[in-house]
């Protein structure tokens, strides 16, 4: 057959699958049970390990007793793994309840922000100094001394990821190889972290991955590869290595803290001038990328300029700034600016990554400019977005779905429209107050990701992105005290349950521009869109999260 020269693309109106694809080829394992997740994964004839960490961050692990878990029944060994005591046991249940019967001895840091209060404290401090970098200056308002000034400063806790499969994973080391059963993010990461505890060329190391019971970031980290990997090797026998929900809960990558405070002038008209977003948090990028970019490197390169790679990727982290510094509405003389917080708590990335936090801050103030101008919310973005915009397209589509201005009586609605990953999202949630607090009643989601293959994807991906959005907002809040998580499960650490859950409407927006992401960007617009509800319905501005009513 000659080989054609140029290749004609089917029309659309020839596809069969494109657009219309309703299957996922992980359905019927799922369902039937026969899916291995990381868990699942591995040698039936594995030990499973235990460990006691160091609860503080930073902190020293300085003496441990095993003598009582050596004399638990089904016990193998119990030794020391850098900054931790592992219990190795014939199964979980053993190694737990040897584990609990440690006599450890651990000494927190000296540092003055080992405290949830410290850190805020910090937060304040850094926006009275000048250690800005700007990361965006446009040129001067030409309504510089025109209209109403408005100034707010919101705030974002730290969060963790509170996945259904708790971290967990098998090693079988021996002289020659390396197997890793494991659910990742990131397989290429976990070989090399393997490879650089054992001292090995990366090709001994073989990982096989497997489901993930949840990742939205977590599992891009190998901390549990570097432990399961330490302890094979001294064991000599395959081991399976599981964090409990505790373990899980306090010993996580989380979304940082983060803190913004914006200011921005009205004029009289509704024009926005002045507008100015000053961005304080700690840089993922500055801790996560020495550990990837080993992964990235060859084995034989020098590591010592990943620190500095990382440290320079800090000062104007772009995952820190991302949903803030391109802001997509037509506002005269727009400056955004990051200040660094360094803070000792292990930060990673969380689902939406930067865009979890500006979505809230950003659409949440924008709310607050439409108050003042006297505007209703959904025309004043539209006021203030390009007519040719994905973003007013979504908008019109979301408020035509929600019939925006005509909820039911008693019911309350928030807007919010946020560009992430490639798409475009809006959003409007429908709430009640019962007993002073807010009641989701429905949501309401316009998305525009290009071309679609799969639609029920996309549905499920951004009913499960609000869900996720949404149990942030109302109760995600990880806090510190002497360098260590206060929250330990899902009894401090609250998650959405069924009964909370509101009905979800979602319109895919028709596109023939290429497929763009759809796993996070669901996220960001929620938080808003239920604040800027909870505004309406009660007066209230709230500026911080999670959404407390006073």
């Amino acid at each position: 057959i000659t080989v054609p020269t140029e290749i004609g693309l089917k029309a659309p109106d020839q596809f069969k699958l494109i657009g219309s694809y309703d299957r996922r080829s992980d359905s019927e394992p799922k369902v039937d049970g026969s899916a291995k997740f990381g868990i699942d994964a591995g040698p039936e004839d594995c030990l499973v390990a235990v460990l006691q960490r160091c609860p503080h961050f930073g902190g020293t692990l300085d003496s441990f007793n095993a003598e009582a878990a050596l004399q638990f029944p089904g016990v193998v060994d119990v030794f020391q793994i850098e900054n931790a005591v592992a219990v190795i046991a014939e199964g979980y249940w053993p190694a737990l309840k040897a584990s609990e019967t440690l006599e450890v001895q651990f000494t927190p840091a000296q540092s003055t922000l080992s405290n949830s209060e410290q850190i805020s404290q910090a937060m304040t401090l850094a926006f009275e100094s000048d250690e800005f970098n700007s990361v965006r200056d446009d040129e001067g308002s030409n309504q510089k001394a025109e209209g109403l000034l408005v100034e707010a400063e919101y705030r974002v806790p730290f969060l963790a990821h509170a996945t259904m499969e708790p971290q967990n994973a098998t090693a079988h080391v021996t002289d020659s190889l390396c197997e890793i059963w494991v659910g990742s993010q990131s397989p290429d990461v976990a070989q090399d972290v393997a490879a650089r505890i054992l001292g090995r060329p990366r090709e001994t190391v073989t990982v096989y991955n497997q489901f993930l019971g949840g990742g939205f970031g977590r599992r891009l980290n190998a901390d549990n590869v570097a432990e399961v990997v330490a302890v094979a090797a001294r064991i000599g026998r395959p081991v399976k290595i599981i964090w409990g929900r505790e373990d899980d809960m306090q010993h996580d990558f989380y979304r940082p803290a983060t803190a913004g405070r914006l200011s921005a002038q009205v004029a009289q008209n509704g024009e926005v001038s002045n507008w100015k977003h000053q961005i304080v948090g700690p840089s993922i990028n500055q801790q996560v990328f020495p550990t990837v970019g080993k992964a990235i490197l060859p084995s034989w390169a020098p590591t010592g300029i990943l620190s500095i790679a990382g440290n320079w990727a800090g000062k104007e982290d772009a995952s820190a700034v991302e949903g803030a510094v391109d802001l997509p509405y037509q506002f005269d003389g727009i400056s955004v600016e990051y200040h660094n917080l360094q803070v000792p708590v292990p930060i990673g990335f969380w689902r939406s990554v930067g865009h979890s936090h500006a979505g809230f801050i950003v659409e949440s103030f924008i709310d607050e400019l439409a108050v003042t101008a006297g505007v209703d919310s959904v025309e004043f973005r539209r006021n203030h977005l390009p007519a040719d915009s994905r973003q007013r397209r979504a908008l019109d589509a979301v408020a035509k779905l929600a019939n925006w201005g005509q909820a039911p009586a008693g019911r309350y609605q928030g807007v919010a429209v946020h560009e992430s990953f490639g798409t475009v999202v809006a959003e409007v949630a429908e709430i009640t107050i019962e007993n002073d607090k807010p009641k989701i009643e429905r949501f309401f989601c316009a998305v525009d990701c290009g071309q679609v293959v799969n639609p029920d994807i996309v549905h499920d991906q951004m009913e499960g992105g609000i869900l996720f959005a949404i149990t942030a907002a109302l109760y995600g809040e990880i806090t510190l005290k002497d360098g260590a998580v206060e929250q330990s499960n899902f009894h401090d650490y609250q998650i959405l349950r069924h009964n909370e859950t509101p009905a979800i409407d979602v319109v895919i927006l028709d596109s023939t521009a290429l497929p763009s992401g759809v796993g996070e960007p669901g996220t960001p617009p929620a938080a808003p869109a239920l604040a800027n509800a909870i505004y309406a319905a009660t007066g209230q501005r709230l500026r911080q999260l999670p959404l407390r009513l006073s």
